[in-house]
C-alpha cells in the first residue's frame, strides 16, 4: 500500500456527496481513517499501523479493522461495507469510555 494510492481515499471520493463521512489525514496522509460522528466509528484499513490520534482524538469512536477481503471488490463495495456498519450500530449507544476501565471497574 506504501507506492499504491490509500483504498480509503477511492472509498471516500465515492462518498463525497455524504455528509456523514469523511476521510481523515494526517501526519503527511502516513494516517487514513473515514470518520462518522453519528453513529461514532472510525473506519481503518488492517494493515494501517495503529496511531496516538486513535487513542487520543477519537477515543469515542468505535474502530473498525477492515480486513484486506472488505476491499477485494473495488471501492464501491467497501463502501456498502461501511453503510452496512452505519445500519447496524445506527441508534445504538456505543458507550466508549475515554479511558481504560481501572481494576474492578467493569461495568
Amino acid at each position: 500500500m506504501a507506492d499504491a494510492p490509500h483504498p480509503l481515499r477511492a472509498v471516500a471520493d465515492l462518498a463525497a456527496d455524504r455528509s456523514d463521512l469523511r476521510l481523515v489525514t494526517e501526519n503527511d496522509s502516513a494516517y487514513v481513517r473515514i470518520l462518522c460522528d453519528s453513529p461514532a466509528l472510525i473506519f481503518k484499513h488492517k494493515s494501517d499501523p495503529r496511531d496516538s490520534l486513535d487513542r487520543t482524538d477519537f477515543s469515542g469512536h468505535k474502530r473498525i479493522v477492515l480486513e484486506e477481503d472488505d476491499f477485494a471488490h473495488g471501492p464501491a463495495a467497501t463502501l456498502q461495507t461501511i453503510l452496512s456498519y452505519l445500519k447496524h450500530y445506527e441508534g445504538r449507544d456505543l458507550h466508549l469510555p475515554s479511558s481504560k476501565p481501572q481494576s474492578g471497574d467493569m461495568t
